[in-house]
């Protein structure tokens, strides 16, 4: 269920004596909007301003690439996401999985601002391994990007 930003403050507050630096915000469910995920963060940062955070979602609502360009907004710059949008949440039957790591590469990249964010991910190589997946794994990503163009035909250079 939903956690407010009060809640997760109290959790940070617990594990600060085992001297945590980073923490991850996570919507598994895949159901924060912008507007929650800007919330947590300033709460957090105000309550604990050295530490570093990172960011996970899902992408059940269609809404993880809003998150994360808010999250981003805000200096979180470590997120976390799967291949081809691979995962799930044993807490929530039929939510959808992690935000695909293509869609954010091609979003950063077509904002401009890839070059920004080391992310050391070589596009070309990446979307290799996601069509493997894609082939071999799951031939139903959840990956935006998967099904409005082949994996054949994208690279950097043609975005």
């Amino acid at each position: 269920g939903e956690v407010t930003a009060e809640q997760t403050i109290a959790l940070i507050e617990q594990v600060q004596k085992y001297q945590i630096g980073i923490v991850t915000l996570s919507d598994t469910i895949g159901v924060a909007t912008p507007l929650q995920v800007q919330e947590v963060i300033t709460k957090v940062q105000s309550k604990f301003p050295a530490l570093k955070l990172g960011a996970h979602f899902h992408d059940t609502h269609g809404r993880a690439l809003l998150n994360v360009w808010t999250a981003l907004s805000f200096g979180v710059t470590r997120i976390e996401t799967a291949g081809g949008g691979l995962g799930g949440c044993p807490f929530a039957p039929g939510a959808a999985g992690n935000l695909a790591t293509e869609d954010l590469l091609s979003l950063l990249m077509r904002s401009g601002i890839e070059t920004g964010i080391e992310t050391g991910i070589d596009f070309t190589k990446y979307l290799t391994v996601v069509a493997w997946i894609r082939e071999n794994i799951e031939p139903n990503l959840l990956s935006h990007l998967s099904k409005s163009r082949s994996y054949e035909e994208l690279s950097f250079h043609s975005l």
